[in-house]
């Protein structure tokens, strides 16, 4: 079942609202894709365009962080560098034959991103929107 956004998943900091967006559609064309003919394709492509823009919102997510002085942002990243070798380790599977996108990859993924954004990011959204540093 795809995620759908809710206004609750939002920061409160458009940029990292609109990729999150696009993280979730990149999640929900990962489920969309299986069973398609040439799924295999399909979702190795889209699994590259999850890694790279994944790389992209961290690095975006922590320059705020950094602006703004944050002082979580140890912590955040370690959650950050975790996923993304989740997710690099799931492509290198994908592209040996070792993987298959199933329910439980969905799962982990969707209960990830969700969790994160509505935890750590959700925190993180608080500390920018009231932080001095931050002119907004």
């Amino acid at each position: 079942m795809p995620i759908s956004w809710l206004n609750v998943y939002n920061t409160g900091i458009a940029k990292i609202d609109e990729q999150h967006k696009k993280l979730v559609q990149m999640i929900n064309d990962l489920e969309s894709a299986q069973g398609k003919e040439n799924e295999a394709q399909i979702i190795r492509d889209i699994f590259y365009r999850l890694v790279d823009y994944t790389h992209y919102h961290f690095t975006q997510e922590e320059m705020l962080m950094g602006e703004a002085e944050y002082p979580k942002t140890s912590t955040h990243k370690q959650q950050h560098k975790i996923l993304v070798e989740e997710i690099v380790k799931m492509l290198e599977a994908l592209k040996t034959g070792k993987l298959v996108v199933g329910e439980k990859l969905m799962t982990m993924l969707k209960d990830w991103l969700i969790t994160h954004i509505l935890g750590y990011d959700k925190e993180f959204g608080i500390y920018y929107k009231t932080s001095t540093k931050v002119s907004n």
